[in-house]
């Protein structure tokens, strides 16, 4: 069974120290080491609403939620913590904990093999590192072509696999870039908070197309009149109401 890692972070950054919101986190933490969770998360709320956006703050907030069984807010934090530092383990395991306790198991649609390389490059690099590695590859890509038309018949032989090899790998870094791209700031994830809820054919319609509960996570496309059309993994869709979701992006 998997271990539950609700501990609290008290690690705070240089930047808490000595301020308000230092007070305010050492408050928050005594107050969920005493089981008052709702008063932790005041606590904890407080310093976000100073400026502050730190990944410890809303990971102590998801722990504090889900110990009030909580799951979609739970939920909801940690996807929080995880944009800020996603390479956080306690923050991954918790979610992922979370994730196992509820309703709704999404299971994606099965993937080809290209599908899932383009979905390891597209996981494995964030959008500086890929934006290096595509003007990398094209320069090396574009190396290779001229020297292919400069040299002999004998050079062009060992040019030619060199090619294939670093084509086979910009096709892929490129697709998965060109995505990156198009999403970076539009794409948003929203995370159900109500109990249950509809997703229906149109903002406020009543033909329902599928129910899923709290801690289920979506994929926003567009937004009208306060209603999102949004996806789920496994590829269903439908509009769904805001004021039930809970929105993960920072500064919110």
């Amino acid at each position: 069974m998997m271990k539950i890692l609700l501990v609290l972070s008290f690690w705070i950054a240089p930047l808490f120290a000595g301020n308000m919101a230092s007070e305010l986190f050492d408050e928050g933490n005594k107050f969920y080491e005493k089981g008052a969770y709702d008063s932790a998360i005041t606590e904890y709320t407080k310093i976000l609403s100073l400026g502050y956006q730190d990944a410890r703050v809303y990971y102590n907030i998801g722990n504090a939620c889900f110990r009030q069984k909580e799951i979609g807010k739970a939920i909801f934090y940690y996807e929080k913590a995880k944009l800020l530092d996603p390479s956080d383990k306690d923050v991954l395991a918790n979610l992922q904990f979370a994730r196992a306790a509820t309703v709704d198991k999404i299971v994606p649609p099965e993937e080809g093999f290209f599908t899932k390389v383009l979905l390891g490059i597209h996981n494995a690099l964030d959008l500086p590192t890929q934006t290096v590695a595509v003007l990398a590859l094209l320069y090396l890509l574009s190396f290779l072509l001229i020297l292919y038309f400069v040299l002999g018949t004998g050079a062009r032989e060992i040019i030619k696999p060199a090619g294939l090899v670093l084509l086979i790998l910009f096709v892929p870094v490129t697709v998965s870039f060109s995505i990156k791209v198009s999403d970076d700031g539009n794409a948003k994830e929203a995370v159900v908070l109500a109990n249950q809820l509809n997703a229906v054919n149109e903002p406020e319609g009543t033909q329902v197309l599928f129910t899923v509960h709290e801690g289920t996570k979506f994929k926003l496309h567009r937004k009208l009149n306060g209603w999102y059309f949004a996806s789920l993994e496994n590829g269903l869709s439908g509009w769904v109401p805001e004021n039930e979701l809970g929105i993960v992006e920072i500064g919110e």
